[in-house]
C-alpha cells in the first residue's frame, strides 16, 4: 500500500498533466490566431513567474493549484519552442 507521501506526489504529477491536457488546444488556437513572438513571450514569462510562486506554497493545496496552472502553461510553452525552432530551419 503506498504511503502519505507517494500518494501526494502521484497527485502532484497528475494534476499537472491534467492541466496540461485540458488547456493543449485551446492555447494552440491562441497561437494560431495571434503573433507567436508575442504569445510565447507572455506565456514564457508567466511560466517562469507562476514557477517561482511554486516556492510560495505553504500546504499541499497550495502545490496542487500551482502544479495545475504550471501544466496549463507549459502545454503553450513546449509547442511554442517547436514552432520557434522549425522557423529557423530552411529546406
Amino acid at each position: 500500500m503506498p504511503t502519505s507521501s507517494e500518494t501526494n506526489t502521484l497527485g502532484l504529477r497528475l494534476i499537472f498533466y491534467i492541466g496540461y491536457m485540458v488547456s493543449e488546444f485551446p492555447i494552440n488556437l491562441v497561437f494560431q490566431k495571434f503573433s507567436i513572438a508575442r504569445t510565447c513571450g507572455v506565456f514564457i514569462v508567466l511560466w517562469g513567474s507562476l514557477l517561482l510562486c511554486l516556492t510560495a506554497a505553504n500546504d499541499f493545496a497550495g502545490l496542487v493549484t500551482v502544479r495545475f496552472f504550471l501544466g496549463m502553461l507549459e502545454s503553450g510553452v513546449s509547442p511554442c519552442f517547436v514552432l520557434l525552432t522549425t522557423m529557423f530551419y530552411k529546406r
